[in-house]
């Protein structure tokens, strides 16, 4: 219990010390999307935190700090461009093969392209009329899961359009 309690500290300790190095290098690979921005700050606390039982001292903690950062945001941000783009051709192909009027409204677009690539994944998936049980095993993930995630995105939507309404 007590190296689990140690290791905790350590975390603790280094993410506040390097804190301010971690969120610009969010805001620089992410600076239009705030949820991918906090998304991508976890992930590198979470390796931060898995590193260090490995991490040997060949370089100062904070050098190992940037490069594990660095590395990490331009793995997200890669990923995201390849989702963005199966998104977008997905979309199209649809779009030609049902010959029908797009749904959605461009401005639900917009906001839902301020989400996370699974919360997209997710709603997508939902606003197609698929049950959860099908968004659930496409996703891996559970039924609980979805839903959770279903009514907190359309609680993020709706702040999405308070907040432009709020802003005309």
């Amino acid at each position: 219990m007590k190296a689990k309690e140690e290791k905790e500290k350590e975390l603790a300790e280094l993410v506040k010390e390097h804190n301010a190095s971690i969120l610009r290098i969010c805001k620089v690979y992410f600076p239009y999307d705030y949820y991918l921005r906090k998304d991508l700050y976890n992930e590198i606390v979470y390796r931060i935190w898995r590193g260090l039982n490995t991490f040997r001292n060949d370089s100062s903690v904070r050098t190992w700090i940037y490069k594990l950062s660095i590395n990490t945001a331009i793995e997200l941000s890669q990923a995201e461009k390849r989702n963005r783009k199966k998104m977008e051709v997905l979309a199209e192909l649809a779009d030609r093969l049902s010959g029908e009027k797009e749904p959605l409204s461009d401005e639900l677009y917009r906001m839902i392209d301020r989400l996370s690539s699974m919360e997209k994944a997710v709603i997508y998936m939902y606003l197609d009329r698929n049950p959860q049980s099908v968004i659930a095993e496409t996703l891996g993930l559970t039924e609980t899961n979805v839903s959770t995630m279903v009514g907190r995105i359309k609680l993020k939507l709706k702040k999405f359009k308070e907040d432009e309404n709020a802003n005309i």
